[in-house]
């Protein structure tokens, strides 16, 4: 169908169609233009749904031949040009283009641009609607959106759109049932691509390191319990993206206690012109070697205070 190939993959602009020259009535917005003497253009766009048609003013009657693409003669051939010409102008003018066909492919492909500055690349003629996220440090993909038909997954035969995420199955399935193993099925929902898409593809980065996986895991297996999922908020990603190994850990350990002391040891000599000197940050971490950037680094995500109390002085 004409109308659907021009707009393929475009979303109209409400206000532009107003500044173009159609009416709304009732959410639909028309347009009338007459070509070839007797002969109107008609468009009506509803639901972002484009419908052209060609009526003959003389016969008050619609034309259809302008749609018979064999064997059409001049006459339906200079119709049609001007009916593809109109719809053409309209979408440049009117409509603003999408990436991907369906609105679901779309809302996710802007959460990727908008979050990690990763545009979806087309690399394929035979297969158009199929675009690759790749990281931008590594230039490895991370997720293919796809335009398919239905069965080629499930039963029914309408164009759906599939989210292909690179990472283990098993391994993620597998992380997912043992965080959820206590939620009943009935409570386990779809999560929100806005926390999906990126708790897998950081989940993807570290499957090697036990705590970063686990903050994500846990993110996502929470926005999966239809109790919890609202508290789940996409800041969170953020917080958990600023930790290395070594501070997810200290996060995991203060959780489990109330006060840790830590102790930062300076030195000064009258000598030297009074410049301090400090010693690493002393606590009782038992597994880590920790100094001062760590505590800092923990505390500079707002989950935890690091509070300056007792200080003691002497000279010598």
């Amino acid at each position: 169908m004409i109308e659907k190939d021009i707009f393929k993959k475009s979303l109209p602009d409400h206000d532009k169609l107003l500044e173009y020259g159609f009416s709304c009535v009732d959410s639909k917005y028309s347009l009338k233009k007459k070509i070839l003497g007797s002969f109107e253009i008609r468009v009506c766009i509803e639901n972002d749904n484009v419908l052209g048609s060609i009526y003959d003013l003389e016969m008050e009657d619609e034309y259809l031949g302008f749609r018979i693409e064999d064997n059409i003669g001049e006459f339906a051939g200079n119709i049609r040009n001007e009916f593809i010409k109109l719809l053409t102008d309209i979408r440049d003018k009117c409509f603003i283009s999408e990436y991907f066909v369906g609105s679901q492919a779309n809302r996710i492909s802007n959460m990727i641009i908008s979050k990690f500055g990763d545009y979806p690349s087309f690399e394929w003629d035979n297969y158009p609607d199929f675009g690759v996220f790749k990281n931008n440090d590594s230039k490895k993909w991370y997720a293919l959106i796809m335009n398919i038909n239905r069965n080629k997954i499930d039963t029914g035969n309408e164009m759906v759109d599939v989210l292909n995420v690179k990472i283990d199955p098993d391994k993620i399935i597998k992380l997912l049932e043992k965080k959820l193993e206590k939620v009943s099925p009935e409570q386990i929902e779809t999560p929100e691509p806005y926390i999906a898409v990126p708790a897998l593809q950081y989940i993807s980065y570290c499957m090697d390191n036990h705590e970063l996986r686990d903050m994500y895991a846990n993110l996502l297996a929470s926005s999966m319990n239809k109790f919890i999922k609202n508290d789940v908020h996409p800041g969170y990603i953020e917080i958990i993206k600023q930790l290395c190994p070594d501070e997810a850990k200290i996060l995991k350990y203060i959780a489990e206690k109330i006060n840790i002391p830590t102790i930062s040891l300076y030195y000064g000599s009258h000598i030297n012109g009074g410049v301090c000197n400090s010693h690493p940050t002393v606590t009782r971490i038992p597994f880590i070697q920790l100094n001062i950037k760590f505590v800092r680094g923990v505390s500079s995500t707002s989950l935890c205070q690091l509070n300056r109390g007792l200080r003691c002085g002497g000279t010598g």
